[in-house]
């Protein structure tokens, strides 16, 4: 996921809101910075199944709207 934060965002606060915001997410890290553009890779687990797309699809849908309203994020294609 790559997003656009405005000024003086802290990206260890959007990393916790999403660790805390949704138990299915096990793991978020940074990967790149270029252009004010953050990229994040996520690690969605289930501890009994396997997710299919559509269930990763849903939680990263309400994760990025969530980011969107809290930190007034930007997502990049």
């Amino acid at each position: 996921i790559t997003l656009t934060f405005p000024e003086r965002t802290k990206i260890g606060e959007v990393i916790d809101f999403v660790l805390s915001s949704n138990k299915l997410v096990s793991k978020m890290e940074l990967g790149d910075i270029y252009n004010e553009n953050y990229t994040f890779r996520l690690w969605y687990r289930h501890p009994t199944k396997t997710l299919d797309n559509t269930e990763v699809e849903e939680i990263r849908k309400r994760l990025l709207a969530g980011i969107k309203e809290k930190f007034g994020a930007i997502v990049k294609s």
